[in-house]
């Protein structure tokens, strides 16, 4: 989001509301926005997530609807062109108050949103948005966006790529298999430590490194960290690989010291940002690629079905064997990243799009 209000800022007033207090707040202002109250949300709605625990739903319901009726007399305090909202919950908290204070909708998808009921508001509430942005065309494909007035436009996520520069060799030393995930079951962890055990058995010397925190203040979030730790320890692999949170400044030092990235979650990834940022440092990939996944990577790592255990293996044993095939990669992956993922390209892209969207919206304010 920050390149896009960056960009954004430069030729519009941008006021950002903020469902928490947290250092995106300060990063918002650097990039040129306002911050305004009126978004904030009760720790029951922080906490409530498809994926990542849920409280009870009464208390939930009650509590959107006050959030609701905030944010609409926020709204309607600002002579506001356009609303874009930045993933799934500003979609679900601020759909039907800016439709209330009539500002045009921009939504960014970056999830794919499970059927059900949650699923269904969701979706139902996508056909009131004025444009949908989705970072992936598997994204802008799933079911819940079926019946749109208009297509989704696919704009793949940018990163910066002179952060995320390619390195000047591979990193001396044992092979180092690395996984980067925030610390949520369905990414996989419990995969990569069988994965990394069965690669030490032909390659004693392997060693392996994730790089994931939690990202939501819920219990099972909170859970993950001690069930990921015992199941290092489960597999003997205590010595073998390490943990750590790793801030998104020193993720390209980060991924660096890494022989080989591998990607293996439990189901298709929207888009997988660490996937394009490894492409970008020169960091070899073996994914078990779903949808998502699949088409970031393209022709430039080696790809198995999706959970195949064994085919994963297989393909980072073979990677590892290979310098030719890690040299092959390497510069298929840098190129790719290069061509499609920009973070000037995508901010340019995504902010173009915000702005057709509001210069609509002024024409027709000046012709009523």
């Amino acid at each position: 989001m920050l390149p896009v209000v960056q960009e954004l800022a430069q030729r519009r007033a941008v006021i950002a509301f903020l469902p928490a207090d947290g250092p995106l707040e300060n990063a918002l202002r650097e990039a040129g926005a306002e911050i305004r109250p009126g978004f904030e949300l009760s720790a029951a709605l922080r906490r409530t997530s498809r994926h990542y625990g849920i409280s009870s739903l009464p208390r939930v319901v009650g509590e959107a609807g006050l959030q609701q009726t905030r944010l609409v007399r926020a709204l309607r305090g600002e002579a506001f062109a356009a609303a874009y909202c930045n993933g799934y919950r500003a979609q679900l908290g601020a759909t039907v108050p800016s439709l209330i204070a009539r500002i045009p909708l921009i939504w960014h998808v970056r999830d794919f949103i499970p059927t059900g009921f949650i699923g269904s508001v969701w979706s139902f509430l996508s056909r009131r948005a004025a444009l949908v942005v989705a970072n992936s065309a598997a994204t802008a494909t799933q079911p819940t966006l079926n019946g749109m007035r208009r297509q989704p436009i696919v704009i793949p996520n940018g990163i910066d790529l002179e952060i995320f520069r390619a390195r000047e060799g591979e990193p001396p030393g044992p092979p180092l298999v690395g996984m980067a995930a925030h610390l949520t079951e369905w990414k996989g962890h419990s995969r990569f430590l069988r994965i990394l055990r069965a690669v030490r058995e032909t390659m004693p010397d392997a060693r392996g490194a994730i790089a994931g925190g939690a990202i939501y203040d819920t219990a099972d979030q909170r859970r993950n960290l001690e069930r990921v730790t015992a199941e290092v320890t489960r597999l003997g692999l205590s010595d073998a690989c390490a943990i750590e949170a790793i801030a998104p400044t020193e993720m390209p030092g980060w991924l660096g010291k890494l022989t080989v990235l591998v990607h293996c979650p439990d189901r298709p990834e929207p888009f997988g940002r660490a996937l394009a940022e490894a492409m970008a440092v020169g960091v070899p990939i073996v994914a078990a690629a779903g949808e998502g996944a699949a088409e970031v990577l393209g022709p430039s790592a080696v790809i198995a079905p999706l959970g195949d255990e064994n085919a994963v293996v297989r393909g980072v044993v073979q990677v590892l064997n290979d310098p030719h095939r890690r040299s092959a990669l390497t510069a298929a992956g840098q190129a790719r990243a290069r061509d499609q993922y920009d973070v000037h390209v995508y901010a340019t892209r995504v902010a173009e799009a915000i702005l057709e969207v509001a210069e609509r919206a002024d024409a027709e304010a000046s012709r009523s």
